[in-house]
């Protein structure tokens, strides 16, 4: 895995590198989402919660340095963090649209599953920019000070 991850994003653009990490990550967050509230009967939207952050965890330690190019730190962890909690918010608003309003005559298991792909497929591309354009905002700001030294 490490030597995937070490020559394979050279050469695949951020874009669909993001997308790449992010489907996998949404396996991972489908999986428990469907788990917990199907299975184990959790609120839908405190199920969400709790697999968009375990997914979170997994995607900030993939795309921080081989999308991003951005070292792991502490003003790399508060462009994602801040940006995550910005799409989870989206999310879970979406998620809940979505089951309450948008599918609530389909059968459940389309509903559960119109309703997730809604609050994962808005937020990834809200997101990818915006961390996009924070970090890059962070890379400037970072050779400024170099530069001043």
């Amino acid at each position: 895995m490490y030597i995937i991850l070490l020559y394979l994003p050279k050469k695949i653009p951020p874009l669909l590198l993001y997308l790449c990490f992010s489907t996998i990550v949404t396996m991972v967050d489908i999986s428990i989402v469907w788990i917990l509230h199907r299975i184990f009967n959790i609120n839908i939207v405190g199920a969400n919660t709790i697999g968009v952050i375990s997914g979170a965890i997994i995607h900030y330690l993939l795309s921080i340095k081989y999308v991003f190019n951005f070292d792991y730190g502490i003003s790399g962890f508060s462009i994602y963090f801040i940006t995550f909690l910005f799409g989870l918010l989206l999310a879970d608003v979406l998620i809940y649209i979505g089951n309450s309003y948008i599918f609530n005559s389909l059968t459940d298991n389309l509903n559960f599953l119109l309703s997730k792909s809604l609050s994962v497929v808005v937020p990834f591309f809200y997101i990818y920019y915006l961390r996009k354009l924070l970090y890059g905002l962070a890379k400037k700001h970072r050779e400024s000070k170099v530069l001043k030294k």
